[in-house]
């Protein structure tokens, strides 16, 4: 592996791309090397990870190729559910139960002190937004009378990072924000993704309006679903929307931000109204 030029890549993100080396493994390499400590946090907590009974890919060794930080871990033969969902949209209610039933398992897990806490990290980013003072502190606040809990959070549960391995089942990827924290953040955070994702360029009207259509039901079944497994209240789910909206103005892309701008401004509003977003 002596150049980057010389690898298969087989899939790509805004930080990071995996190439194919062989022997079932792949190597993460991050774009740059600003990424370092960030790829030796990753490589770290997939490690912490491998002791516990979660899905998540074995690693190996961390590694660096044109001064590209990384890790080479193993490689998950099969599909992402988001991959399955644009195949077969009509299993939208299938695919948003199994989409829960997946995430239940992982928060059912006590997190140990060797993870971060989650509300640490929430509370940097929406210390760090652009937004103005009434925003960041309205965030803090309702931060503040939430609940703390010790459940594994992925920190980034969504339909691209769950993997159906073909041999085993579901596998987890993108773990670098993984931290100790309470189950309703990850399913907040996930409804944000959820309802906000990106769309194809061009995307026609129409069409935008089914797809705005289909995340609605899909919501509306892994929130069910997920009850279902797990209680919790409308009331809390709205609360850790807010914050998380708000930590994501951090760090989000900015076709995102103006959809979660007008969720905060709506709940800054109107804070006695739970609006789910």
């Amino acid at each position: 592996m002596r150049s980057v030029s010389d690898l298969q890549k087989i899939g790509e993100g805004q930080e990071a791309e995996v190439f194919l080396i062989g022997n079932n493994k792949v190597v993460k390499l991050f774009k740059n090397e600003s990424f370092t400590s960030k790829s030796r946090k990753e490589f770290e907590l997939l490690s912490l990870l491998n002791t516990y009974k979660v899905t998540a890919p074995k690693t190996y060794e961390q590694i660096s190729i044109d001064n590209k930080p990384g890790y080479i871990m193993d490689y998950i033969p099969g599909y992402s559910l988001l991959y399955n969902i644009q195949k077969n949209p009509l299993q939208c209610r299938k695919i948003a139960k199994q989409f829960a039933t997946i995430q239940v398992d992982v928060n059912s897990i006590k997190a140990s002190d060797k993870f971060d806490t989650e509300i640490q990290s929430i509370k940097w980013c929406i210390e760090h937004t652009d937004l103005s003072n009434e925003y960041i502190q309205y965030g803090l606040d309702v931060l503040g009378s939430l609940k703390q809990g010790d459940d594994l959070c992925h920190g980034d549960y969504n339909l691209a990072n769950v993997l159906i391995n073909v041999n085993t089942g579901p596998v987890l990827i993108d773990w670098g924000g993984a931290a100790k924290g309470y189950y309703v953040s990850d399913i907040a955070n996930a409804t944000l993704m959820i309802m906000n994702g990106g769309l194809p360029p061009n995307t026609n009207t129409l069409t935008k309006i089914l797809i705005v259509f289909l995340r609605r039901i899909f919501e509306l079944h892994y929130i069910k679903q997920y009850k279902r497994l797990r209680m919790f209240s409308n009331k809390e789910l709205h609360d850790w929307q807010v914050v998380r909206a708000i930590a994501r103005m951090n760090y989000c892309i900015n076709d995102e931000k103006k959809y979660l701008f007008k969720f905060i401004i709506k709940c800054y509003k109107n804070p006695r109204k739970n609006y789910l977003f």
